[in-house]
């Protein structure tokens, strides 16, 4: 694992166990199937929440996918969870992550810079070629 992608799954780690996650990193689920990071938390009522974090590492916007929901019903029909995406971009020492896998997250503004990615590619600012 490059560096860049273990310092994303250690950001994202941590800011869920804050949260009352419980979360492993390279977790196996099923045949073949690796989560970068798999999390769980029981509710008040006794529910569980379970839950696969992607964590990639990007050098810049444009790798992120164009059809990143398409992407995540693929891996949600493999991992039979809930998957979040994750992507660490190289360039800007920036993480950005799925706006309902920010919910679950906690952090402390001033230790580190987290944004929401759009749900669509064509929303980035460098997604026209500016940069």
């Amino acid at each position: 694992m490059d560096l860049a992608k273990q310092l994303a799954t250690s950001t994202v780690m941590l800011a869920l166990a804050r949260n009352g996650y419980f979360a492993y990193q390279d977790t196996p689920l099923g045949a073949d199937l690796i989560a970068d990071v798999f999390a769980a938390r029981k509710s008040d009522t006794d529910t569980e929440e379970r839950f696969v974090v992607e964590v990639k590492s990007a050098g810049n916007w444009t790798a992120i996918p164009m059809k990143i929901e398409n992407l995540r019903q693929k891996r949600q029909r493999a991992f039979q969870h809930t998957v979040y995406f994750s992507f660490f971009i190289e360039r800007e020492c920036l993480l950005m992550v799925d706006d309902e896998l920010r919910k679950r997250m906690r952090f402390v503004d001033d230790q580190i810079t987290l944004e929401v990615f759009p749900s669509k590619r064509t929303d980035l600012p460098l997604a026209t070629g500016d940069g």
